[in-house]
């Protein structure tokens, strides 16, 4: 299992004009290989890309509610954090599986968090999510939910939430 890096110890830079940050969360059952190659692959001058990891998280973890909390906690104070370090940049997340899951559930909770673009891979949020609550968050036209059709995992998820 590779060390966490914590998006903390990620952002020792200095000072530099950020106008769009992305932030990466992934899903369960992965260590995220993905956010690394993602992140080289986004930046460019003004923008910096981080991934937010909290851990393996297995399904046994994602069936139990109170499990799935932990994630939410860990995943709001990193948004924070970046808001605070970059506070005009642009925010927008990209986000798989169990990670639409717990940016879904902050947007509902934490009126403050306000995205740019949202996009959802291997989606677990349901067809019936109410995005006209989230909408001074999120422009609608910027979201994508993108569910793939023959992949297991997001069904049940749906079923958990």
């Amino acid at each position: 299992m590779k060390p966490e890096k914590q998006l903390s110890n990620q952002m020792t830079e200095p000072q530099v004009v950020v106008d769009h940050v992305v932030l990466l969360i992934h899903g369960i059952r992965t260590e995220a290989d993905w956010q690394e190659m993602v992140v080289r692959k986004l930046e460019a001058p003004g923008i910096r890309a981080f991934p937010i990891k909290y851990g393996y998280f297995d399904a046994f973890k994602f069936l139990i509610p109170g499990f799935r909390n932990q994630p939410l906690v860990k995943v709001l104070k990193e948004i924070r954090l970046v808001r605070d370090r970059f506070p005009t940049a642009k925010l927008s997340i990209i986000a798989h599986s169990f990670g639409t899951y717990v940016v879904s559930q902050l947007l509902q909770e934490n009126f403050d968090i306000r995205l740019h673009r949202t996009l959802f891979c291997g989606s677990v949020v349901k067809t019936n999510y109410p995005w006209e609550k989230v909408l001074r968050q999120v422009t609608e036209d910027q979201v994508v939910n993108e569910c793939g059709k023959s992949d297991v995992w997001p069904v049940i998820g749906t079923w958990q939430h």
